[in-house]
């Protein structure tokens, strides 16, 4: 795939929990499976080459305390070569096998990393339909290294162009919204057979379920739609009825949303499904969307390369109507003696009516501020959390001791009556009634965004050690509980975080 380069706990309430002196012990993790694969890919004779990722799977989220990668390409002798990029200073070459060390923690989620490793270059005389294999094994203290073989195929270069950018404006929540989406061969070789994967932002959900479309239930607007026509060298086509979506009726608006189309062809669309999975795919079962050659079409100029940037077409939405999300700070209260560490959970509540979601410019879902309450300090807390030091510079990970910090949320989707909370625990240095500090949210991490809140008056909550009155009162149906270590994550999230932090959606699902 072109390159370009995290979660719903049921369960509400205030947990205000005491520990004299000192943390809980943590319960041991059950074990991890890691898989570690490098990129399968399809390359065209010459020398031109192709990039080489390498991904990691885990089968739950998991800190690698550090590992190491071998990657043996014995099997590409006589079919293909990987050289590794220079910038890959913590992997050698030694023969035909290549070893990557790191030694640092490292946190992958259950969505899967990857990281760019090299470059696959066609030996010289390799023959198309000629295939070569390569093996990649992963060892890590605490994990169960699983090994994964990866093909490289030779082939015979064509290029698709995709059809232009698409943007529209106004189309309101619920509607229903179309794109007329098309391909040129712009090479020199007839393309036998194409593949129109789509993809997109939780907006862009299919209206209609093609028999001769895949579609993925785990994230529901990727659809691949795979096409037997012949395409001429020069010849343009285009879906006989554009590719329809419906729009769900919970979407934040005003604000833009997107989609992605990518036109591959069959043995590209093999290596990519194999490398990324995109969450399992079931056919369709309604009727069968066409491709057909645009009237009038004619010879463009030949080009000789074979151009994967150029197999893309964008569809940008700039969504109408006021459905607005109303944020609201969610406060907890504790109580303790010194010495004790509180432990409370703090964040913000979606009142709705719309879904507050991530967005295509990398922001998170919301912000939120949290000052440490009188006479305690902060001895856990989140690693979403940072805070200003005397010379104004910004100390990241949940480092504590400071006083007041901002947090961004982890979440990637927070529906109307759900919250997330992340915890922190207060070490009471001296017991005072009433001893407040607060939670303010914020719609954005950014200082100005276009993001709207429905309700500005009841961002800030308190946070109370030791109250005299009654608890903090708690609305909502379901939490998102975020421990001061990291997070729990469950459900929904991890590819959307990916969609929004990248302009291409990387998957690492399988």
């Amino acid at each position: 795939m072109h390159p370009n380069a995290r979660r719903l706990l049921a369960g509400l309430g205030i947990a205000a929990t005491v520990v004299a002196g000192a943390s809980l012990p943590a319960s041991a993790a059950p074990a991890v499976e890691v898989k570690a694969s490098v990129d399968s890919v399809t390359l065209t004779p010459g020398p031109a080459g192709r990039r080489a990722d390498l991904v990691l799977r885990p089968t739950a989220e998991v800190e690698l305390s550090g590992y190491v990668i071998k990657i043996d390409t014995s099997g590409l002798a006589g079919v293909a070569s990987l050289k590794l990029s220079d910038f890959r200073t913590e992997c050698v070459a030694a023969g035909t096998v290549i070893t990557c060390t790191r030694t640092q923690p490292e946190k992958v989620y259950a969505s899967g990393m990857s990281w760019e490793l090299g470059t696959y270059t066609a030996d010289p005389g390799a023959k198309v339909g000629a295939t070569g294999q390569v093996t990649t094994t992963i060892t890590s203290p605490g994990v169960t290294g699983k090994p994964a073989t990866s093909t490289v195929t030779i082939a015979q270069g064509v290029n698709l162009t995709a059809s232009p950018n698409i943007e529209l404006d106004g189309v309101k929540p619920g509607e229903t919204t179309s794109a007329a989406y098309g391909v040129t061969n712009s090479g020199e070789t007839t393309a036998n057979g194409v593949v129109l994967l789509l993809m997109g932002d939780r907006a862009f959900q299919p209206a209609k379920r093609y028999s001769n479309c895949a579609y993925s239930p785990q994230y529901t607007t990727i659809a691949a739609c795979t096409f037997p026509n012949a395409l001429a060298p020069g010849r343009t086509y285009a879906l006989a009825q554009p590719y329809a979506y419906k729009l769900p009726a919970d979407l934040e608006a005003p604000r833009l949303v997107a989609a992605e189309v990518q036109w591959l062809t069959p043995a590209d669309w093999a290596a990519q499904q194999s490398n990324y999975g995109y969450g399992g795919l079931t056919s369709g079962s309604g009727d069968k969307l066409e491709l057909v050659e645009k009237p009038n079409s004619t010879k463009a100029a030949p080009q000789s390369d074979t151009d994967p940037n150029d197999n893309w077409t964008s569809f940008m939405v700039k969504l109408g109507g006021n459905n607005t999300v109303d944020l609201a700070g969610v406060g907890a209260s504790g109580t303790g003696k010194v010495g004790d560490v509180v432990r409370v959970k703090v964040g913000a509540r979606n009142n709705g009516p719309a879904t507050r979601e991530f967005n295509r410019s990398g922001d998170s879902i919301f912000r939120f501020k949290v000052v440490v309450p009188a006479g305690s300090t902060a001895v856990e807390v989140p690693k979403s959390c940072s805070y200003k030091d005397a010379d104004g510079g910004w100390v990241y990970g949940g480092k504590p001791g400071a006083k007041e910090y901002s947090c961004y949320a982890v979440s990637d989707i927070l529906k109307a009556g759900e919250q997330e909370l992340q915890q922190f625990g207060f070490r009471i240095d001296q017991v005072k009634d009433d001893a407040k500090g607060s939670v303010q949210s914020f719609t954005s991490v950014y200082e100005q965004s276009d993001r709207v809140d429905a309700n500005p008056a009841n961002d800030k909550a308190d946070i109370v050690l030791n109250p005299t009155t009654a608890a903090l009162p708690v609305t909502g149906t379901a939490a998102i509980g975020i421990a001061a270590g990291g997070a729990t994550l469950v459900g929904l999230g991890a590819v959307g975080f990916v969609l929004a932090r990248r302009r291409r959606i990387r998957f690492a699902a399988n």
